[in-house]
């Protein structure tokens, strides 16, 4: 995951360059709402999870731009018959393509596609379980300008990575929305 990240890093710093084609750059700080996909999850942890995340992008090409972005959890929650104690922590790096129209000048929207690289870590009956699995995010909204620099942004989205632990089918992510304030430099 640490060479993802330099990857996307190294990216975004070689495009923000004088001579990149574009370098328009923002940055937006969000919260968060996951309605988690796997029912397993949901007994012991509940049926939504509130946590930040951040995310950046340099356009590249007219209304496009790459992203990345960052967001995690740990969620405290007790198992179904049993009610023993049990903690869930997870981290996703995302990256990806986003496209940012224009609908007036202060409305817009967004849609984003790419990446997401979810670490996950799972504490229950002295045992823990972690690992890490990469899977794909679709995220779009609408934008509203606050002047020239900042704005707001409601988004909707799916992220989607599945994995197997122990024979059992674990799907991480799920329908989520983030609602963000942000500037543009």
């Amino acid at each position: 995951m640490k060479k993802t990240l330099m990857i996307v890093l190294i990216t975004f710093i070689a495009l923000s360059l004088p001579g990149a084609d574009g370098g328009k750059f923002f940055f937006s700080a969000k919260a968060n709402l996951l309605f988690p996909s796997d029912s397993n999850y949901k007994d012991i942890y509940g049926s939504s999870v509130i946590f930040p995340g951040f995310e950046i992008g340099f356009k590249v090409i007219k209304d496009f731009y790459l992203l990345a972005g960052y967001e995690g959890f740990s969620k405290d929650g007790s198992t179904p018959v049993l009610d023993e104690t049990a903690k869930s922590t997870q981290k996703v790096l995302l990256f990806g393509l986003g496209y940012w129209g224009e609908l007036s000048d202060k409305m817009g929207y967004r849609i984003e596609i790419g990446g997401a690289s979810f670490s996950y870590k799972e504490e229950a009956f002295g045992e823990t379980v972690d690992g890490s699995k990469f899977g794909f995010f679709l995220d779009s909204g609408i934008t509203h300008n606050l002047g020239k620099k900042f704005f707001v942004s409601l988004l909707l989205g799916y992220c989607s990575p599945s994995d197997e632990v122990n024979g059992v089918d674990i799907r991480l992510g799920g329908f989520k929305t983030s609602l963000g304030f942000g500037i543009k430099l």
